[in-house]
C-alpha cells in the first residue's frame, strides 16, 4: 500500500469515528503500517477476542460493537473508494477484528459496508484533509484530529445510521456467510 493510500485508510477510520462520536484519540504511520486508536483502552490494547467480551458486558454493548464495526470498515471503504463490490480486506488487523466482531452481532460484514463507503464517499474531504495532514505529521492526536475533521463533519452526524436495522446471519441464511466470509 501506498504512503498516501495508507494514510487515506488510517484517516477513514478517524473520520468515522468522529462522525459516531467515537474520536479517534491517535492516528500513526509507522513505514508501511498505520494503527488508529479510538480511546484509552485501545492504546493498551486487549486481544480481539477479549475486547469483545469486555464490550459485551457493558449496558450498549451492541451499539458500541456496531460504532467499532463501521470505525474498522471505513478504512477498506477508503481503499475501495470506487469499487461497488464487496472483497475481504487487504488489513490483516481490520480484517480479523471485523470477522470478530460480525459474528458476535450475526451481521456478515458486506450488509454494512455498502452504507459505511456511501458516507466516506460523502465525507471524503474531511478524508482527504486528514490524511494529507497525516501524510506530513506521520502522528496526529485527539486535538489535532478534531481541528481537521470538525470543520468539514459534524461530530456524532451517522450515529443514526448505527441504529437503523441491518440484517442478520439468521435472516440472509448461514451458507451465505461460509461462502463469502
Amino acid at each position: 500500500m501506498s504512503d498516501n493510500a495508507l494514510a487515506l485508510h488510517e484517516a477513514a477510520h478517524g473520520v468515522c469515528g468522529h462522525a459516531l462520536d467515537d474520536p479517534a484519540t491517535l492516528i500513526e504511520l509507522n513505514g508501511a503500517s498505520g494503527k488508529t486508536w479510538h480511546g484509552p483502552g485501545d492504546l493498551e490494547p486487549l486481544p480481539i477476542d477479549e475486547w469483545v467480551a469486555l464490550v459485551c458486558t457493558q449496558p450498549d454493548a451492541e451499539r458500541r460493537l456496531r460504532i467499532r464495526l463501521w470505525c474498522a470498515l471505513a478504512g477498506h471503504a477508503a481503499d475501495r473508494r470506487d469499487d461497488q463490490q464487496w472483497t475481504w480486506m487487504t488489513s490483516q488487523q481490520d480484517r480479523a477484528f471485523v470477522h470478530q466482531v460480525c459474528l458476535e452481532l450475526q451481521t456478515p460484514p458486506w450488509v454494512v459496508f455498502p452504507r459505511v463507503q456511501q458516507r466516506i464517499r460523502e465525507a471524503w474531504p474531511a478524508v482527504t484533509a486528514l490524511a494529507d495532514e497525516l501524510s506530513w505529521c506521520r502522528r496526529l492526536e485527539g486535538k489535532a484530529i478534531d481541528a481537521i475533521v470538525s470543520p468539514l463533519i459534524t461530530r456524532g452526524s451517522w450515529l443514526s445510521e448505527i441504529d437503523q436495522p441491518v440484517h442478520t446471519s439468521a435472516e440472509l441464511g448461514r451458507a451465505t456467510w461460509g461462502e463469502r466470509g
